[in-house]
């Protein structure tokens, strides 16, 4: 069976992570968590800490990835740390059906909106915007299945457009602090919220922010040394932390506090405040640039974790297989964008937005626990990193809060997350571990093995 390509360096490494963190959060929403916290300075300390989190988060993922060697982060840490496939299953079954093309999906609209914006001041309604996010999932399909270095150089060109916009925003925060614009920012910690619910929602939003620095995790096999997880954690996360601390500075100059609470654009309304209309164009096209960079990365990482469980056996073996000559999964690649397509037509996948955050809380502790367990496990055995024990402990605390308070305040949308993770228990009983459903094995047997001989005869994959 072909392998796949080791095209990732250090600084491709970094745009992949980056990629993945900077989408259209910091440019759109930042304001719904300062509703939250009520004061400037909170909202700073919040994004601070969010990014500390994130930090550890990634120097933990560095510790397991290096320690198991293979792909596919999640997948590989449940399956290798609780030695057995079920946790395995029941993360991809939710991440690759649910979350990880609801995420494209959702990446997939607002591109769709913000580039029909730039050019329709007015919008469009209707298919259109569904036809124009239906285009983009085709293209970063394509980019895709045809050539990992491709995908590297793109994240390399939208990296350098994504820094360079948040550094216009935040030299534009600093012009306007030269105009004495800080009326507000210099509030501090004045009327900062007492509600502990609210301040947990802001770290909620925040997170939505960062999450993507474990995206190099996901390929880690095609990393041209294991060892740049470690060297491009202390990088990525601080230079995302430095830029939206800026950037929200900038936000909090620029904009009066009214202004600033209520718009859905934030990086808009601050462009036309300092260059006028001209900003209505720009700043759209860079949000919607940014939801492209970081479909690609989605697209990508979701197809590695495909393509792991068709060669662990989880999924159906066609999902295992690498085109001959390109030497990419294009069938998983290509089935993860179907089942975004699908959202994309079917579903108003804004409103479950939530729901993926409450999955990703549950990962991400469980993830911690990993960690901990194979410290006691195998203390001597080679990483590329060993964390102080207390960073895995502080990354755990948190991931439980993002999970339990989506739950509280939104228990509905939570409540069919969570059941559509429990599905996936008989699913792997009958599917995998093949304990029950004994008529149905010959017949699936079969349809593995025929859709496999198929894909080798038709798409030169093996």
């Amino acid at each position: 069976m072909p392998e796949l390509r080791k095209e990732f360096n250090l600084f491709t490494t970094l745009t992949l992570i980056v990629s993945g963190m900077v989408g259209s959060g910091i440019f759109l929403t930042p304001n719904s968590a300062f509703s939250e916290v009520g004061s400037p300075a909170m909202l700073l300390l919040v994004f601070g800490l969010t990014g500390a989190w994130s930090l550890g988060g990634q120097l933990c993922y560095a510790e397991l990835g290096t320690l198991i060697g293979q792909s596919g982060a999640e997948y590989s840490f449940f399956k290798y740390g609780f030695q057995s496939g079920l946790p395995a299953f029941m993360y991809t079954w939710v991440s690759c059906l649910l979350t990880r093309t609801l995420t494209l999906a959702i990446l997939s609209l607002t591109f769709a909106r913000y580039e029909i914006s730039a050019f329709v001041p007015c919008g469009m309604e209707g298919w259109a915007p569904k036809a124009v996010a239906i285009a983009m999932l085709a293209f970063l399909c394509v980019l895709n299945s045809v050539s990992v270095k491709w995908v590297a150089q793109s994240q390399a060109a939208l990296f350098i457009l994504k820094i360079a916009a948040l550094s216009g925003i935040a030299i534009m925060g600093l012009v306007a602090l030269g105009q004495d614009r800080q009326s507000y920012l210099s509030r501090g910690f004045a009327g900062t919220s007492s509600d502990v619910g609210s301040i947990g929602l802001a770290f909620y939003s925040a997170q939505w922010s960062y999450s993507g620095w474990a995206e190099a995790n996901y390929v880690l096999e095609e990393l041209k040394d294991p060892k740049l997880l470690v060297k491009s954690a202390f990088i990525a996360v601080p230079l995302v932390m430095l830029c939206y601390e800026l950037v929200l500075v900038a936000y909090m100059t620029i904009l009066p506090e009214a202004v600033f609470q209520t718009s859905k654009t934030v990086a808009v309304a601050a462009g036309e405040v300092m260059i006028g209309p001209a900003a209505r164009v720009i700043f759209p096209l860079v949000v919607a640039m940014s939801c492209l960079g970081t479909g690609t990365v989605s697209l990508l990482t979701a197809s590695r974790i495909v393509h792991e469980a068709g060669k662990n056996g989880d999924f159906p073996h066609i999902f295992s297989l690498v085109h001959n000559k390109l030497q990419t999964p294009i069938i998983a690649v290509t089935a993860q964008t179907a089942l975004s397509v699908i959202f994309v037509v079917a579903v108003d996948v804004n409103t479950l937005v939530t729901m993926v955050g409450f999955v990703s809380g549950i990962i991400y502790s469980t993830s911690m626990l990993v960690l901990l367990l194979l410290r006691r496990r195998q203390p001597d055995a080679q990483r590329g990193i060993k964390v102080p024990i207390f960073v895995p402990v502080l990354v755990l605390i948190p991931s439980i809060l993002f999970t339990v308070v989506p739950f509280i305040r939104y228990p509905l949308g939570t409540s069919i997350m969570a059941v559509a993770m429990l599905t996936s228990i008989p699913a792997y009983y009958v599917v995998v571990s093949r304990r029950f459903g004994r008529m149905l094995h010959p017949y699936l047997d079969r349809a593995s093995a025929w859709s496999s001989h198929t894909a080798c005869r038709f798409l030169d994959v093996g």
